[in-house]
């Protein structure tokens, strides 16, 4: 089978548990990311192991949810760790190009990346099941 079919973490990340959270350290993209509980709990079953639908099942079956609703979820949550370039066969190692030059944010502003790494956070967040 496909690594996308039985997804895997990369092994090259760093990651820090504080409590049921996660905190990854990207090297390869020098990106952090931030993980709640739930979408830690899927993050920690891809171990190349299991298929998204045995993943979903597992989940489902411990938090007493419909299986279909479960799997969407981790479906949708999977896809967003794939575009990050968490999991392996995801991210295409390149050379990256020099960052253009950028005045820093004035006082009120935020710069591109607090806005980025703040939306990453939100889209993880919305990934916690209703009944979790």
């Amino acid at each position: 089978m496909t690594t996308a079919s039985r997804p895997k973490v990369r092994k090259d990340l760093d990651i820090v548990e504080l409590d049921d959270e996660l905190v990854l350290y990207d090297p390869a993209r020098d990106e952090v990311h931030y993980l709640n509980a739930t979408a830690a709990l899927v993050f920690g079953l891809c171990d190349g192991s299991a298929t998204v639908k045995e993943i979903a099942t597992d989940i489902a079956g411990a938090i007493r949810v419909p299986e279909k609703r479960i799997e969407r979820q981790v479906r949708t949550l999977l896809k967003e760790l794939r575009e990050v370039g968490l999991l392996e066969g995801s991210l295409e190692l390149k050379a990256a190009p020099a960052p253009a030059a950028e005045a820093p944010p004035t006082a009120g502003e935020t710069s591109h990346e607090d806005e980025h790494d703040h939306d990453q956070r939100e889209q993880v967040r919305e990934q916690k099941p209703e009944n979790a």
